[in-house]
């Protein structure tokens, strides 16, 4: 009697914590975040309709679990992605959307379900089961967010501010006067180069960096040392001065969707003080920075390459006929490897020059064969003597 007496207060006292700890997953987030960022919702948020919580014996992978059904009251095209991440035992939520895209004042992403099926049974070492296949595991909580990037005040006064960024940095900004109805604003981009702006109280826009530089623009001249200063698409929030550091004879690129125009004077100057291409920008650009000049690959026949000269300067005409022989690979790019030593990558192989080298090479062995072969016919005509055997004498 007292067996059962114990064995009934533990089961009471086991209902009564798995009651308490399903009424007390009512998980709720409300948060901002920027496109791209990822909510991440652990195992034990999710319960069947029994009850049955993913505990920690349960393991939440790929292998056992696929999202079932997920559904979103608002903004379902903000979300990029729903998916178990099986290292970390989670699910995880990712944010799309355009990473300019100003965040709302109120959530704009709503999720109303979410749930996970079981594809696999597991067991305990006893044989019982941790959880079946097809069983349907509920998230409890809620979710509202509001997704966009929020802007970052940026105090400013007579004397202006300073801002720094690094690669692949994405700031959305309002500028704030302390003290000055305008500021003069100066922004490093990690001493690649250095803008310069006067803003005025409330502006507001977006300021991006980075340095990537497509490995298909190697194709282009395999020998250069390239690199980049983008600065995004967008509307500067004012009027730019960009301050390029590059050398006075480096070759400056405007990079439009994969097309590279060569800037001239017309678009740029260069402050020997500085040591740097003084250019006004509106709109943010993207720029390529070469120390030896790139060739375009002309579409209608990709064996032939134009140099990206403007027809201002003389190498234009110099080379405008005389259009440099190379062949591209069978997938039609380069992707040499960078040279450590001088920071500018391997010259390609030209396989028409070897083709005709080869063949020079042929035909020069074949005509010193031919003269050897006759010579030495000519010498045998003219220096034989017949040969005469004689007997010895008994």
């Amino acid at each position: 009697m007292k067996k059962w007496l114990s064995f009934i207060l533990s089961l009471t006292v086991m209902l009564s914590l798995m009651i308490f700890t399903v009424s007390a997953y009512d998980y709720g987030y409300s948060e901002t975040l920027n496109p791209g960022d990822t909510i991440s919702l652990t195992k034990d948020m999710f319960v069947t309709d029994e009850g049955i919580i993913l505990n920690e014996y349960v393991p939440l992978d790929t292998s056992h679990f696929t999202v079932y059904r997920k559904s979103f009251a608002r903004g379902g095209n903000l979300v990029k992605d729903v998916r178990v991440n099986g290292r970390k035992e989670e699910v995880e939520i990712v944010m799309g959307g355009n990473e300019n895209t100003v965040a709302p004042n109120s959530p704009n992403v709503i999720l109303s379900h979410l749930s996970l099926r079981c594809i696999r049974s597991i067991r305990a070492d006893d044989g019982t089961y941790l959880a079946k296949s097809g069983d349907i595991y509920v998230y409890q909580g809620t979710l509202e967010l509001t997704v966009g990037a929020t802007p970052e005040i940026i105090d400013f006064d007579r004397e202006g501010t300073y801002i720094s960024l690094i690669s692949n940095e994405n700031k959305f900004v309002k500028f704030n006067s302390t003290g000055s109805s305008y500021g003069d604003i100066t922004i490093d981009y990690t001493s690649n180069a250095t803008g310069k702006m006067r803003v005025f109280d409330g502006q507001r826009g977006f300021l991006y960096f980075d340095d990537y530089v497509n490995p298909s623009f190697s194709s282009l001249n395999p020998s250069a040392y390239i690199w980049a200063v983008n600065l995004g698409d967008r509307k500067l929030p004012s009027t730019m001065t960009l301050y390029l550091y590059a050398d006075k004879n480096d070759y400056i690129y405007q990079n439009t969707s994969g097309s590279l125009r060569r800037l001239g004077q017309n678009d740029m100057t260069y402050d020997d003080s500085l040591k740097a291409w003084k250019i006004q920008l509106t709109t943010a650009k993207n720029f390529i920075i070469s120390d030896e000049p790139l060739y375009a690959t002309n579409s209608s026949n990709s064996n032939n390459k134009e140099p990206l000269y403007s027809p201002e300067d003389e190498e234009y005409w110099i080379n405008k006929y005389n259009k440099p022989l190379d062949e591209q690979n069978n997938n039609g790019t380069y992707v040499p490897t960078l040279n450590p030593s001088t920071g500018g990558y391997p010259p390609q192989p030209n396989p028409f020059k070897s083709i005709v080298s080869i063949a020079i090479t042929a035909i020069s062995c074949i005509t010193v064969i031919s003269i050897a072969t006759s010579s030495l016919i000519f010498a045998k005509k003219h220096s034989s003597k017949p040969i005469i055997f004689k007997r010895k004498k008994k």
